[in-house]
């Protein structure tokens, strides 16, 4: 079954709304999931008293893992705190979209959409369209140093945002917006005077 990337932008949406997200970039560790625990690799061991090999888990460890239901109704997300930041939270981001797209499965289908769920959530739509309105120069560079992604993945997102995303209007956006105001206004003021001229009106 092919990706519906409507209902996937819809799901990164109410996660956004759901988790009150107002500022970026947001770090995942920063954010109660009720439902998911977050805990590095290297802490684990140390409350554990065990090697994270123990635990028989067959994805490459280098990043992060889900392990689901470890108790009813609870996720853990196991994390390599070495990692860089910027790379830890796209990884854990990534770990959240699993969560969040009720997988059950592992499969290229899935991880792609835990991908965009990431390159969501970290640098949403919305908010590219927004600061392209107000002037200002949303390439790679720019995404990867306000938002904390790594230059590889800000190169990938603005590729997608531009062959996909760039027109595409979404239900959840204006209420986006106004959860985004005080950052963008504070962070991003409008540097194109159409903007300002409007907004005097």
């Amino acid at each position: 079954m092919p990706i519906n990337w409507v209902d996937l932008i819809t799901k990164t949406c109410q996660t956004l709304i759901k988790l009150d997200i107002r500022s970026f970039p947001t770090s995942p560790l920063d954010i109660n999931f009720g439902n998911t625990i977050i805990v590095s690799y290297q802490e684990y061991e140390r409350l554990a008293n065990a090697s994270i090999v123990n635990l028989g888990i067959k994805h490459d460890l280098r990043d992060a893992v889900l392990i689901r239901k470890t108790r009813p109704g609870l996720n853990l997300i196991l994390y390599n705190n070495a990692m860089y930041s910027k790379r830890k939270g796209f990884s854990l981001w990534h770990e959240i979209g699993h969560v969040e797209c009720d997988h059950t499965q592992h499969g290229s289908k899935q991880e792609a959409e835990a991908n965009f769920f990431a390159s969501q959530i970290i640098a949403p739509s919305v908010l590219i369209r927004e600061l392209l309105n107000r002037g200002y120069p949303t390439d790679a560079n720019f995404i990867a140093t306000h938002f904390g992604m790594s230059n590889e993945a800000a190169r990938i997102r603005i590729e997608n945002f531009t062959k996909y995303e760039h027109e595409s209007v979404h239900e959840y956006d204006d209420v986006l917006l106004l959860q985004f105001t005080n950052f963008l206004d504070s962070k991003f003021p409008s540097q194109t005077l159409s903007h300002n001229f409007e907004n005097d009106f």
